[in-house]
């Protein structure tokens, strides 16, 4: 299924990926994972067309869910959230789930020698990491903590962000950052550490290392990937209680805030949101009492991050996903209405 395989914009490590690419092999089924919008410049005559995606969002927007039942004859998600949003947009052909594909060995190896990120040692450091924009929900994050700690306690936030890779940018996010603080009226504010620089990967995984415990309050997410990446380097994770990422976990092994819903709002620039769709606010009093917890705490919350640690091992790697896809196409493949479907797709 899917050879020749091809790849744009492969990862750093393109060792999984080469020994795959453009194998003369006879296929029936066309994987496609991309964004709807470019599904067309995909999609193969003749073959069975099985779209992929993640989304944020109650819903997607009009024209997507109408390329998706013109063009494909199925698609594949990984949670019921983003199922249920292709359901409610109209989406009308069958939709599958599968589980997400994590790095389960990510932390395996030693740390950088030459890695920049050097944390302070005698801090509890509460740490996110985030592309900042109204989704991500900053305000809320900046208005738990300032709120929540003092300036004597010994505890730092380190946000790693950004909005672009100017000079400009980063100083757009400080600018803001310094106006939530100063919307709050406080005399005094705990420690906040930034950091703008595009970092290797390498380095993202330091953060982890050394960082106490992550934090992701969104407004919704279509998976989590840094969560994923936190709790396999043993520390809590405290997120929203809302979109993808909480249908990973038992919620014992998780540390999560209630949201409310409201319409999506403050992302102009991107095209597919609208007012029309909802996400979750997350609730600013309960995430300031799961910080306060984990850091009184941080042993029963290290425990819990451990046993989700594991539960990624064991169930989220390539191999148990690789498995996972393969059932799907095989009961594609079989299934005799995609055979029909696939002479008058397109």
């Amino acid at each position: 299924v899917g050879n020749p395989t091809t790849a744009e914009c492969l990862p750093e490590d393109t060792a999984l990926f080469t020994p795959l690419l453009n194998k003369p092999i006879d296929y029936q089924l066309n994987f496609i994972h991309a964004a709807p919008r470019d599904y067309v410049k995909y999609v193969e005559l003749g073959k069975i067309n099985v779209g992929f995606m993640y989304w944020e969002t109650s819903s997607i927007p009009e024209d997507w869910a109408e390329i998706i039942n013109t063009t494909l004859n199925a698609m594949i998600v990984c949670c019921n959230y983003t199922k249920e949003s292709l359901l409610r947009s109209g989406v009308k052909v069958p939709i599958y789930i599968t589980v997400p594909a994590i790095d389960v060995d990510c932390f395996n190896s030693n740390p950088s020698e030459n890695s920049k990120i050097k944390l302070p040692t005698d801090l509890f450091k509460f740490y996110s990491i985030f592309t900042w924009n109204e989704r991500k929900n900053p305000a809320g994050l900046l208005t738990a903590y300032c709120t929540e700690f003092g300036a004597d306690e010994k505890v730092v936030l380190i946000i790693k962000s950004y909005r672009g890779t100017s000079n400009a940018d980063a100083e757009y996010i400080k600018h803001n950052m310094l106006m939530i603080k100063h919307g709050l009226g406080l005399e005094k504010y705990p420690k906040i550490l930034f950091i703008s620089d595009l970092l290797p990967i390498a380095d993202i995984y330091e953060l982890h290392r050394q960082g106490d415990c992550f934090i992701q309050p969104s407004r919704s997410e279509g998976l989590g990937l840094p969560c994923f990446d936190a709790l396999l380097a043993g520390k809590p994770v405290i997120a929203s209680n809302y979109g993808a990422f909480p249908e990973y976990f038992p919620a014992a092994n998780l540390n999560l805030v209630d949201c409310k819903e409201t319409p999506v709002y403050g992302m102009p620039w991107v095209p597919e949101y609208n007012g029309k769709m909802w996400w979750g606010v997350p609730d600013t009093m309960a995430l300031r009492k799961q910080m306060r917890s984990v850091f009184d705490n941080y042993t029963v919350s290290a425990l819990k991050a451990h046993r989700a640690g594991q539960l990624i091992k064991e169930n989220y790697n390539y191999n148990k996903t690789g498995s996972a896809l393969v059932e799907i196409f095989n009961t594609i493949l079989a299934n005799e209405f995609y055979k029909e479907k696939q002479e008058v797709i397109v």
